[in-house]
């Protein structure tokens, strides 16, 4: 444990007093090991913009390192440039690609239409299922407003650089559907593919209204959420019922019963 600690240490403060942090790039302030240490702290840490500054301003105090730590604002910056690349970059054709298409959270009166993508092939040669690593965002496009006509719009832009996609995997959200359904018309090498998740939310969404004991149980599970706010009975309190597609959490809710029984 403690060689552990102690080998993460010299890592880090090799990284932000290393060569990397001597090459500074033109009309920048930071150097590259700021940028690579920000990042990764971002990434693998879960760190947020201004945690991730403050951990590398305290290294730099630790190993008293006559450097500046990087502003979170400028860390942002640098996240912007990262996915910047990823979408404006090279992509490569496949015959083997999938694509998954979902509306990001709306902001203001814009929201964003987003393409991601996996092979098939990464999938099959992976013994641990898909990984972050594993999905390259191929497309956003801020609209808005999200139609049939507005889904396809960015078509034969995204297929220019990737190729025909081999499957699509969609909700069945009638904006969404439309656009695909006109894509797969005009390449029929193309297999659309109900996402398991919003399925096995629209079976449940069927099947549990019958069941009386299920009804009780949401209504009875979303009264105690205001009664013990603020108590020491808080911890306990049931996840919040979404409005919307409320079928697809069911198992957080089922989960959470299970444990206030045992409880």
């Amino acid at each position: 444990m403690g060689g552990t600690k102690k080998k993460s240490v010299e890592e880090v403060s090799s990284l932000a007093a290393g060569e990397e942090c001597s090459d500074v790039p033109a009309a920048h302030h930071d150097a590259l090991g700021h940028s690579r240490l920000f990042l990764g702290l971002v990434v693998s840490a879960a760190a947020r913009f201004r945690g991730a500054r403050r951990v590398i301003a305290r290294v730099l105090s630790t190993f008293q390192l006559p450097l500046a730590a990087p502003s979170g604002c400028t860390g942002r910056l640098w996240w912007l440039r990262v996915g910047s690349y990823k979408l404006t970059r090279a992509q490569e054709h496949a015959d083997d690609g999938v694509w998954s298409v979902e509306h990001t959270v709306q902001l203001g009166r814009e929201k964003g239409l987003m393409l991601l993508g996996v092979r098939l092939s990464a999938l099959a040669s992976s013994d641990d299922g898909l990984s972050h690593a594993q999905v390259e965002p191929i497309g956003l496009f801020p609209v808005t407003q999200s139609n049939g006509e507005v889904v396809c719009q960015p078509r034969e832009q995204t297929l220019t650089r990737t190729g025909v996609p081999r499957e699509i995997i969609r909700d069945h959200g009638s904006d969404v559907k439309a656009g695909i359904d006109e894509l797969c018309q005009v390449h029929p090498e193309t297999a659309h593919i109900y996402a398991m998740k919003q399925k096995a939310a629209h079976v449940l969404k069927h099947a549990l209204p019958e069941d009386e004991a299920w009804r009780e149980c949401c209504r009875l599970a979303a009264q105690p959420s205001n009664q013990v706010q603020q108590t020491s009975w808080a911890p306990l309190a049931p996840p919040k019922q979404r409005t919307k597609a409320r079928d697809m959490p069911v198992d957080r809710l089922m989960e959470w019963g299970a444990r206030m029984l045992v409880f």
